[in-house]
């Protein structure tokens, strides 16, 4: 019987990670240099919105100041102007979400790199990406304002709807549910994950940024290879027919023979009236 629950473990996602690095180090650098070129356009455009909009929110939050909450003022700024600006930078995060996917899924799947894969999109499937990126944003945002820990648990328990979005064309809202479901049990396993990612970046980083490019490689395609494993799972749990009951038929003895109220051993006869004879 197949289990309902992939089995997930740090050696085989990191060993098909890394395979995959090994093989297409090339497409990844491309994917890389794409996002961090208009990431810089979008941290350029926050910073510029940002300091125009920071007076606006400091003059109400002055009163702040003068209770032990003063420390958290800028923060609070900043958030409140993230809050602001998110819808409008999406849409530019959104097409390189939905590129970067499409070439994560052909990675997985051995396809060659195409450039109309990172670079020409439908406007439906942009628009979906950037309504998913609008909810898990604003959804996940109150979670950590509520303490930390609900973020945390939304955040994980989203984080394969952008690659279900694009892979099965769904809508956001079943993205999201899909996402939900496939993370049950998972979240703690990819947050562990991301951890050890962490690790190997901070290490690189410290070896003369030798194994930093290597660990952001990995980094990049730990949450698609997971994606890969649970979605093979799922798929061939829906492939395997249930197993029909088994009906066991019943022969019955010969050597049993037939009940009878009459008792072999009996010495009593049994005289049986014969039929009448039929005269003519």
């Amino acid at each position: 019987m197949v289990s309902s629950r992939p089995v997930l473990t740090i050696e085989r996602v990191w060993s098909r990670t890394w395979e995959l690095v090994k093989t297409r180090w090339g497409t990844l650098i491309a994917v890389g240099v794409f996002q961090s070129l208009i990431g810089l356009g979008i941290t350029t455009f926050s910073t510029i919105v940002s300091d125009a909009l920071t007076p606006f929110f400091s003059g109400p939050l002055k009163i702040l100041s003068l209770s032990p909450l003063s420390a958290m003022v800028p923060g609070i700024t900043s958030y409140l102007v993230s809050l602001l600006i998110f819808p409008i930078t999406s849409l530019a995060s959104g097409f390189v979400s939905v590129g970067s996917t499409k070439v994560f899924l052909d990675i997985l799947r051995g396809e060659p790199f195409r450039w109309s894969r990172l670079l020409q999109h439908r406007l439906l499937e942009w628009a979906y990406m950037v309504a998913l990126a609008n909810v898990v944003f604003y959804t996940t945002s109150i979670g950590f304002v509520l303490l930390l820990i609900p973020g945390l648990i939304l955040t994980f328990g989203f984080a394969m709807s952008g690659l279900i979005l694009i892979d099965k064309e769904v809508d956001p809202i079943q993205a999201l549910a899909d996402s939900w479901r496939m993370m049950q049990g998972q979240k703690m396993f990819l947050m562990l994950n991301y951890g050890l990612a962490g690790l190997a970046m901070a290490v690189g980083t410290l070896a003369c940024l030798m194994g930093l490019i290597p660990a952001i490689m990995v980094t990049m395609l730990l949450t698609p290879v997971m994606y890969e494993t649970m979605n093979s799972h799922d798929e061939s749990l829906q492939s395997d027919p249930p197993s029909s009951p088994v009906v066991t038929e019943l022969t019955p003895d010969p050597s049993a023979g037939i009940e009878s109220d009459l008792d072999p051993d009996s010495d009593t006869d049994v005289e049986l009236d014969p039929e009448p004879n039929q005269t003519s």
